[in-house]
């Protein structure tokens, strides 16, 4: 995807998204969801009862214990979102440093992009496995 957005080699390309990718997993998803779990946490998220839609949306960074099956697909959908938001800012801090010279606004635009599909494909997942 960034391969057909910017104008680098393959191999830039791969290397790039290999570093964005692992920069995103290990710290940027990680601590957008320590903040999601702090602010459940702030708000009175974990004490709110219930299983109906808006509960699993309120405690979708930390569900209750035993969970309904279709809880956990319904909360993964609610994270995709600030976890996508994380992804692509995250993609673009760290490619702006390996890939120098490269138009900003080119960048940001596919790292947009490059998540958007990553992320089209995790809900698509989520709501096949909540219909299954």
């Amino acid at each position: 995807m960034y391969r057909k957005l910017v104008p680098i080699t393959f191999r830039r390309a791969i290397l790039g998204s290999l570093g964005a990718n692992v920069f995103s997993t290990l710290l940027g998803v990680p601590l957008t969801w320590a903040a999601l779990a702090g602010l459940q946490l702030i708000t009175g998220g974990e004490s709110s009862s219930g299983s109906d839609v808006l509960a699993v949306t309120w405690q979708a960074p930390w569900l209750m214990p035993d969970p309904e099956d279709w809880m956990v697909p319904i909360a993964a959908i609610v994270l995709n979102v600030p976890f996508f938001v994380a992804s692509a800012l995250s993609a673009r801090l760290v490619l702006r440093r390996i890939w120098k010279g490269i138009n900003p606004r080119s960048l940001g635009r596919a790292c947009w992009r490059a998540n958007a599909y990553s992320y089209a494909g995790l809900t698509v997942f989520w709501v096949l496995l909540l219909l299954l």
